[in-house]
């Protein structure tokens, strides 16, 4: 990766597949720590469950921009972290 792509208003190709793979990596990790919200109680269960939620809807703005950050800043919607949040609480999948 050359040091003028990062200066880029566009992540090249090489920078995206990284991304990619970091992104899916990011996501097989959350997936891992789903099954523990359920076995948690109180702000501790609020707390991972925010915690995997928030990770999800990043991975989803991150895929949703075709892994490139540089572009225009990938934000995860306030409803879809939501959503994952309720899912999550409630004990069903991400």
């Amino acid at each position: 990766m050359q040091s003028d792509e990062l200066a880029g208003h566009r992540a090249g190709p090489r920078l995206r597949a990284v991304i990619g793979h970091q992104v899916s990596r990011c996501e097989r990790l959350l997936d891992s720590g789903g099954p523990l919200v359920g076995r948690l109680t109180g702000w501790a269960r609020l707390a991972v469950a925010g915690y995997c939620a928030g990770g999800r809807a990043t991975v989803a703005a991150l895929r949703a921009a075709d892994c490139d950050p540089l572009a225009e800043v990938p934000r995860p919607s306030r409803a879809r972290t939501a959503g994952y949040a309720l899912r999550l609480f409630a004990g069903g999948a991400p």
